[in-house]
């Protein structure tokens, strides 16, 4: 709710008795986003589905819905269900209209926050047939993802390679033999001599090699 022009966060078991017990029984909005602000985070999110009538019958201000925050932290998106000085609507489900498209969004693979957020505002614009906008404030110029970053479509993605697989052998293969795939290579030099010259094409079969190092013994 708002009092005097500041937004105050009220926990649900807060006792307020009177709005001068605002201050001491409420949190500011302004102090939690000073708290934000003095963080650093790359990226702050304030999400506010509050907007709706006064639910204390004492308040002396009159005023509708939320204010405006006055100082905004940087890098930051604040989201309001429903315009400034205005009522959100609650629906009739579980979640009020606003909170029920934002969870849809959400879901939606590929958006970016700032995406999600005013898509959401169009969605409940187009839902309430105008009768409530959602305001989105957002000072941040980066493009940030709840889930995995889409797919470039400029780049095609390619196949991881693939091991090729042994053939089957011949004959049974003993445990310590490992197969060694066959390529093609170039071998030789231009420059050399004999038959290192010239550079030519190799190409080595496939073949089976023992793990480990074979010793030999001359015989007397």
């Amino acid at each position: 709710m708002q009092s005097s022009g500041e937004n105050y966060l009220i926990p649900a078991d807060a006792n307020i008795q009177s709005e001068s017990f605002l201050r001491t029984r409420a949190v500011s909005m302004q102090a939690l986003l000073d708290e934000l602000n003095a963080a650093g985070n790359e990226l702050n999110i304030v999400v506010l589905d509050a907007c709706r009538d006064n639910p204390f019958g004492w308040s002396r201000s009159g005023s509708r819905g939320l204010s405006l925050v006055g100082n905004q932290p940087a890098d930051s998106i604040i989201v309001y269900a429903t315009a400034a000085q205005s009522v959100a609507v609650d629906g009739t489900g579980r979640n009020g209209l606003f909170t029920g498209e934002l969870l849809k969004n959400l879901k939606t693979p590929g958006l970016s926050v700032n995406e999600v957020f005013f898509k959401t505002m169009g969605d409940v614009a187009k839902v309430s047939g105008n009768k409530q906008r959602p305001a989105v404030y957002s000072h941040y110029a980066g493009t940030a993802y709840l889930g995995p970053r889409p797919q470039d479509p400029g780049i095609t993605p390619q196949p991881a390679p693939v091991q090729p697989a042994a053939p089957p052998p011949q004959h049974p293969v003993p445990a310590n033999m490992v197969w060694v795939e066959g390529g093609t290579f170039s071998m030789g030099s231009d420059s050399g001599e004999g038959n290192e010259k010239p550079v030519h094409q190799v190409t080595v079969q496939g073949f089976y090699m023992g793990k480990y190092e074979v010793t030999q013994k001359r015989m007397a």
